[in-house]
């Protein structure tokens, strides 16, 4: 979840978001397809390198 977190944040910044408002929607994006796939899809994902 951490490279995804990085990537939208990367995109949002480059796109002309402030560093507050990339970290926040790198975030967002992040926690989003958590929900999506763990808990309404019910599907697993792969464990990170801090074991969640």
């Amino acid at each position: 979840m951490t490279y995804l977190t990085e990537f939208a944040a990367y995109l949002a910044w480059r796109l002309g978001s402030s560093v507050l408002e990339s970290v926040l929607v790198g975030l967002g994006t992040s926690v989003g397809i958590y929900a999506i796939f763990h808990l309404v899809l019910g599907l697993s994902l792969a464990r990170g390198p801090f074991g969640f």
